[in-house]
């Protein structure tokens, strides 16, 4: 098909209205032909699409010209085979070995002056937030890395057991959203870690918001989030695959102790309690006044600006400071049941959950939520499984790692034959 000049002017001219728009062509595992992909948006659409937009686009510019055809519009296109989270890239990444281009969906913040006029109230409220100004710093230094540098994801991060209300909230939501523009909010472990969850893919910052597990495998699986750089993230009708992952974590609780911390302990900063410095409704009140300053013109980029000068000397990624909070949380990590149990299995070294829990009331303790027991025993040393004993029936059996469920049979087997004997 011959165009005249004209034509092609106008056609380069919608091309690049596409290209400001977001628009490049994209092959993928998730569709069998070429379709437009929407950086900004994240929209895949058929090139069909093209018709009727470049209809609506020549309305609007009041100029009319016959349609060339999707092959001609797209083929200038930026062509990309997916979609990659670069906080370092540009618009598009290149894979350096394979020359495969991936469209970047990491955006970034975009000041529109150089304004650093901080309102005072902005200082007061970090104040009241952290009142500590060594564990202040430690928090805004973690913080200002974030923006400075969000391609260095910290081994470590930040553990704020707080009073409910004291704006650990209206900070991810109301100020670094809309700054880092990467934020999540999560209310329970299995936001993060779930099935087709891409949050450790796409975020720079996770509020765990008072979430609660009691389970080994979950604290387990945490570990490894916190301190591992490249994460395995599946996607719905794509095959999973490991990704790099510059998430960090905020973990806000109003528990003394939301999770159990091992003496060696080293992914977790944690800071004395966030306290309201009156109460609750007054706090909210300031919340109000610093809310009316960060929604003026220019307070958000002011805010940025600070950031991105803040002094990161002396802070390192991969090292977290010393944290007195930290040691006194390890400590609560070890409660009196563990310290029972540790004594019981030295003359029992296999038993059932319900002799333990006898055992404990014997000794003037309450039960230990059953949630909790494997957690201790883990810690212990133990592992439990249903065991089929002849005589006696099936069971759980709490018993130390390594042993066989063979000799966890012969011991019971024995146990109950000096039962029977016994003449009392």
């Amino acid at each position: 098909m011959d165009f005249s000049h004209e034509e092609k002017t106008l056609y380069a001219e919608y091309v690049d209205d596409l290209k400001k728009r977001g628009f490049c062509k994209v092959d993928d595992s998730t569709s069998n032909q070429t379709r437009l992909l929407n950086r900004f948006t994240g929209d895949r659409l058929f090139p069909v699409f093209l018709e009727s937009d470049y209809d609506r686009w020549c309305l609007i510019k009041k100029k009319t010209a016959r349609f060339p055809g999707t092959r001609y519009l797209m083929k200038t296109l930026m062509h990309v085979v997916g979609e990659k989270f670069d906080p370092r890239g540009g618009e598009y990444s290149v894979d350096a070995q394979s020359c495969l281009s991936y469209v970047n969906t990491c955006k970034k913040y975009q000041p529109t002056s150089i304004n650093i006029e901080i309102d005072p109230l902005w200082h007061e409220f970090w104040e009241r937030l952290i009142a500590d100004p060594v564990q202040r710093r430690e928090a805004l230094q973690w913080l200002a890395h974030c923006f400075q540098k969000p391609w260095e994801r910290p081994s470590w991060h930040l553990m704020w057991p707080s009073d409910p209300g004291v704006g650990k909230g209206y900070l991810v939501e109301h100020i670094l959203q809309p700054l880092l523009l990467h934020t999540e909010v999560a209310a329970s472990y299995d936001k993060v870690m779930g099935r087709f969850s891409t949050m450790l893919e796409t975020s720079l910052l996770v509020l765990l918001d008072d979430c609660k597990s009691s389970s080994d495998a979950t604290q387990t699986k945490l570990k490894s989030i916190l301190s591992e750089e490249r994460q395995y993230v599946e996607r719905k009708q794509q095959q999973g695959k490991m990704v790099p992952s510059y998430t960090r974590f905020i973990l806000a609780s109003n528990e003394a102790r939301p999770l159990y911390l091992d003496p060696d302990e080293r992914r977790w900063l944690v800071f004395d309690r966030l306290r309201h410095r009156v109460d609750a409704s007054e706090t909210q009140q300031f919340i109000a006044k610093l809310d009316a300053w960060v929604r003026s013109p220019g307070a958000l980029d002011a805010i940025y600006n600070w950031f991105m000068g803040f002094d990161l000397t002396g802070f390192n990624f991969k090292h977290p400071p010393e944290s007195e909070a930290l040691k006194a949380m390890v400590a609560l990590s070890v409660n009196p049941h563990e310290e029972f149990a540790a004594g019981y299995i030295e003359d029992n070294p296999i038993f059932m959950l319900a002799d333990l829990q006898a055992a404990f009331i014997e000794d003037g303790l309450p039960r230990a939520h059953p949630s909790h027991v494997p957690h201790i025993m883990r810690k212990l040393g133990y592992q439990k499984s249903q065991i089929q004993i002849a005589g006696i029936g099936r069971n759980t059996y709490y018993y130390p790692m390594g042993m066989t469920k063979e000799h966890v049979q012969e011991h019971c087997k024995g146990s109950a034959r000096v039962v029977q004997e016994s003449p009392f």
